[in-house]
């Protein structure tokens, strides 16, 4: 028990026993311990200790930053060092055979990537299958090396979500580039780490990122030039004098920019290797395997546990109770959302009230019968009136650019 909550509870003690209600075993069975619980109170969970060391090899990269580093890690950053805290171990074993796999073990080992590792880690990775532009149009002048792209995480297309195999084929590296994004900033949610050399990117929106995210760069390299053009109407940049107005952002430093503004990459000189991270926008529709995968198979986390014994449901049925087309529910599940790590009582009360609301909404529909093909679907009230006639279609990405489906909906 921490030791606040003890004090206090041997303060309302003492003072109930002062004013004679009673010895202390009464006023320990009749307390209602939720009470003892301010607002912002963190809620206490028995700590479980991960493993630090595998195969007799510490893992600095295994250990939480301290509060030493956490004030200095964006100086590291500037000496082209990013640290590595907090990978979990679970599931891994020192790899032999694969380049790419031995140095992130390095880096994890260590607790740090220079600028230098992550070259050579990209150098020893395959390249990405699918190019979203054809790059070598767009290569910048003055580069050494040739265009190269390495993504790992989770993927999505239209409603489908999964996990690239390149995350499962290197479970090391996977760890490292998300160990480096996630200690480099810990407030950023990202599901999806990408190692892109000499990559220019055309004017384009990430329509398929999670509304609300950020996309995060990590200069990797020196270079000169490269900055990220984003859209602003208040901007003084043009890309072209029919395009949208803008503003540049330098990526010589650690750079966030909104995805679903229109972005392009700026000429360059020089090699450059960025670390891009962003957030799919189809994350509640990842099976459970997919969700194991990216966590590390580290296990559920304590909080999650506690929301299913709540529920009273297996942790992967409440995470799916949880997507994203409760559109009534969008606030609460981003507000629990940002206290995760630290849950406090007010949190928890806000759950319960949300896991009763879905259970008691859970057989409130419309109801629509069988379609008809060629004919409307109709709703009819208790009178036999029609009130509800529906008509929709598509053409199930007819877009061949972008592979974008054009739907309609005639109520």
């Amino acid at each position: 028990m921490p030791p606040q909550k003890k004090q206090r509870r041997a303060q309302m003690e003492a003072a109930r026993i002062s004013e004679g209600e009673g010895d202390c075993g009464e006023v320990e069975d009749s307390m209602d311990h939720d009470c003892l619980l301010d607002d912002d109170e963190c809620l206490w969970f028995p700590e479980v200790v991960p493993a630090r060391t595998l195969n007799g090899i510490f893992m600095v990269g295994s250990c939480p930053l301290t509060s030493y580093e956490q004030d200095l890690r964006y100086v590291y950053a500037r000496q082209q060092v990013y640290l590595i805290r907090n990978v979990s171990l679970a599931g891994l074993c020192v790899p032999s055979a694969c380049k790419a796999e031995a140095i992130a073990c390095g880096m994890v080992s260590s607790g740090q990537a220079t600028w230098g590792q992550l070259q050579r880690l990209l150098f020893f990775l395959p390249e990405d299958t699918k190019i979203r532009w054809n790059q070598e149009n767009l290569e910048s002048s003055g580069s050494t090396q040739r265009p190269k792209r390495f993504t790992i995480g989770a993927w999505n297309f239209g409603n489908m979500a999964g996990v690239m195999r390149s995350s499962m084929q290197f479970p090391w590296t996977a760890r490292a580039l998300a160990g480096v994004i996630g200690t480099f900033n810990e407030e950023l949610c990202f599901s999806t780490c990408t190692l892109t050399l000499n990559t220019a990117a055309a004017p384009h929106k990430d329509s398929r990122n999670l509304v609300g995210s950020c996309n995060l760069a990590l200069p990797c390299s020196s270079f000169q030039g490269g900055e990220i053009f984003v859209e602003d109407e208040q901007g003084m940049t043009h890309l072209s004098q029919s395009g949208p107005a803008g503003h540049v952002i330098s990526v010589q430093e650690a750079a966030m920019f909104p995805p679903h503004k229109i972005h392009a990459s700026m000429p360059w000189k020089g090699d450059r290797l960025l670390l891009l991270s962003f957030h799919i926008g189809q994350f509640a529709n990842l099976k459970p395997n997919a969700v194991r995968v990216l966590q590390g198979d580290a296990g559920t986390p304590d909080w999650v546990r506690v929301l299913s014994m709540l529920a009273e449901a297996d942790p992967m049925d409440v995470r799916r109770e949880w997507k994203a087309d409760i559109v009534e529910a969008h606030f609460g599940i981003r507000w629990l959302a940002q206290h995760m790590s630290r849950p406090t009582a007010r949190a928890l009360r806000v759950l319960r009230h949300m896991i009763l609301y879905f259970k008691g909404t859970s057989s409130y529909a419309i109801g629509f019968p069988v379609p008809t093909r060629g004919v409307g679907i109709s709703v009819q009230s208790k009178a036999g009136l029609d009130v509800l006639e529906t008509h929709t279609d598509a053409d199930w990405a007819g877009d061949r650019e972008h592979g974008k489906s054009v739907s309609g909906c005639v109520i």
